[in-house]
């Protein structure tokens, strides 16, 4: 039988002490890498954020100056514009009124002219031609605006426009007041303008006439000047006075005569009616007082008889002005009216007003736009086409001109019937809010 043997014990197995410091120094080494690691990209991120957020700063001041510049920009384009356009209305006014002086000028000369040139020599052999000239020299030709009045507006004008030229490329916004004053003085000017023109026209219409006529009178004095003749004219018609004074006084003095015996006459007669009218006044008196209240009751009727027709007046007015204003609501009047109804900034005559308003009745009719004839027309074309109103619809006439609606029987006719209806329904306007007083 065998015998068991007991097992060999060998040596006991275990880590060795150098692989365990060699593992401890391996963790220790991936600890430090896995540090290092998270510390670099800490850093890096930190850093990542830093510049995110210096590149936000960046944007953000880059934004605030684009707006800025943007703003600046907006600004600069708005006072260049503001600035643009007070030039070329300064310019505009400059041009009118340097032509108003011109002819202006031109008018005084050849006025001056005429007094004692063979023109004027021959309009002296006329006297009803003499007559017409003195009226002219001493009312149309003194009722023109003086050359200084033109000279300081132009002045002025030209000073707004080198102020405006000086200005460019700046940021300097034109004020208000400046536009003002020069579309006020374009206005002025087209004004006398018109009238120096109407001046024009008289002045060679006196030439003209002068040369027409035929002298019959053999006697005719010639080589008298219009000057002259104007003065022979006053000097005669001062005798004339003279004559016609001394002829009143004497038939003064015999009226004065005759004055008195019928004064003598008259007291004798009323004397008689004062006698006659003690002795009827007792028996009078009772008539008196049946007259005086058959006279009282006739009254009370009559104004009684009044007061219902001023009623029955009152009630038609009433009704007539229902059909006006209902006349004045439609949409196809208000279109009609548009450029006197719309409010605005621009009134007559040429005056601008701080807040929109639509023209005024009583201004229109002082301007003579409501006149129905030629000239009342060309006013109310002026007011409904002028181009310095920005605000209100303007009238588009053939070839953009505010004369040749003249020639077009279709506008002439539709400018007819707007002036119609502004006379017509003017004081309806006014009382609905859609006209001023």
């Amino acid at each position: 039988m065998d015998t068991l043997e007991p097992p060999r014990r060998g040596k006991k197995q275990g880590i060795p002490l150098w692989s365990l410091l060699a593992a401890l120094a391996v963790m220790a080494l991936v600890s430090l890498a896995a540090l290092g690691t998270f510390v670099y990209f800490s850093k890096s991120e930190k850093l990542k954020l830093q510049r995110q957020v210096e590149e936000l700063e960046a944007q953000k001041k880059r934004g605030e100056l684009d707006r800025q510049k943007g703003a600046e920009d907006l600004r600069m384009n708005l006072a260049r514009t503001r600035q643009e356009e007070v030039l070329a209305q300064a310019r505009n006014a400059t041009n009118a009124l340097g032509r108003l002086l011109g002819t202006l000028t031109q008018t005084a000369a050849d006025a001056q002219a005429l007094r004692s040139n063979e023109s004027g020599q021959t309009v002296a052999l006329h006297p009803g031609l003499v007559a017409q000239a003195r009226r002219f020299y001493d009312a149309e030709l003194r009722a023109l605006t003086s050359s200084d009045e033109v000279i300081a507006r132009l002045e002025g004008a030209r000073r707004i426009e080198l102020q405006m030229v000086k200005a460019s490329g700046t940021s300097y916004e034109p004020e208000t007041n400046l536009t003002a004053t020069v579309q006020m003085a374009v206005l002025w000017a087209e004004g006398q303008a018109e009238k120096v023109a109407h001046v024009q026209t008289l002045l060679t219409s006196l030439a003209d006439e002068a040369k027409i006529k035929v002298v019959t009178s053999s006697t005719a004095e010639r080589g008298v000047t219009l000057e002259q003749a104007i003065a022979h004219l006053s000097d005669a018609e001062v005798v004339g006075q003279q004559r016609e004074l001394v002829a009143k006084t004497s038939d003064a003095k015999a009226q004065a005569a005759s004055t008195v015996a019928s004064a003598e006459a008259s007291r004798i007669v009323e004397e008689a009616k004062v006698q006659a009218a003690r002795i009827l006044e007792g028996a009078s008196a009772k008539a008196a007082q049946q007259k005086l209240d058959e006279t009282v009751h006739a009254a009370e009727a009559r104004i009684e008889s009044s007061k219902a027709q001023v009623a029955v007046k009152s009630a038609e007015n009433e009704a007539l002005k229902v059909k006006l204003r209902q006349k004045a609501s439609e949409a196809g009047v208000k279109l009609k009216l548009a450029p006197f109804i719309t409010p605005g900034y621009l009134q007559l005559p040429g005056s601008l007003v701080p807040n929109k308003a639509p023209h005024s009745l009583t201004e229109l009719k002082s301007f003579g736009a409501l006149e129905p004839t030629m000239e009342g027309l060309q006013k109310l074309v002026d007011v409904a086409f002028t181009k310095l109103d920005k605000v209100r619809p303007r009238w588009h006439l053939a070839k953009n001109s505010n004369t040749a609606w003249k020639f077009h029987p279709d506008e002439l006719e539709s400018i007819k019937e707007v002036q119609g209806l502004l006379n017509e329904l003017g004081p309806v306007l006014v009382e609905m809010g859609m006209l001023t007083q």
